[in-house]
């Protein structure tokens, strides 16, 4: 998972840094993603900085079972853009997908982000994920764990089962937050 190739200091943190599994000629921006560790008092906060769709599934990739982030509270920033399904590879094209059956954990998608994640403008249409009327947008799943999806417009979804933009929580026995932007 590449999860580390620019790093921002953000006050009271630390940087874990993974190695990319990505090499060769792409160009730096195409990898910029970042991991933050934060310690809080409640648990370990992991944040993600995205900005492209295959670094949005690659963020959810690791805040999944069997991700090295599983069970904590994980924190995707998506910069503002068009992320489209069609270019995410799990292994193949498909939804923007996360499953957690851990007792523990959180999941917050936030859309509006600057490049470096530093600011975020909290406009829905600044921050599109998009099904290209082939695919279903977002599959998020959790056992026990809260998901909450802000800032994004979800649009052009397809499915033949429920949540052809969105579908959340299909594993957990209480409903999850997903506010109104």
């Amino acid at each position: 998972v590449a999860l580390d190739a620019t790093h921002t200091r953000l006050p009271a943190m630390r940087h874990r840094r993974t190695e990319s599994a990505l090499c060769g000629a792409l160009p730096s921006i195409l990898l910029a993603v970042t991991a933050f560790v934060a310690d809080a008092r409640a648990g370990i906060v992991i944040g993600h900085c995205v900005s492209t769709a295959q670094q949005l599934q690659n963020a959810l990739t690791s805040a999944s079972t069997g991700g090295q982030y599983n069970g904590m509270d994980n924190r995707i920033k998506i910069v503002q853009g068009l992320y489209q399904t069609r270019l995410v590879s799990n292994p193949s094209p498909g939804p923007f997908y996360y499953s957690n059956t851990a007792a523990t954990g959180s999941l917050s998608i936030e859309g509006g982000y600057n490049a470096d994640c530093s600011a975020r403008s909290i406009d829905p249409l600044a921050t599109l994920l998009d099904g290209n009327g082939q695919y279903q947008v977002m599959d998020l799943r959790s056992r026990k764990a809260a998901i909450q999806v802000s800032g994004v417009t979800i649009e052009n979804g397809e499915a033949t089962t429920e949540g052809g933009g969105l579908s959340i929580n299909a594993l957990a026995p209480r409903p999850s937050r997903v506010p109104a932007h």
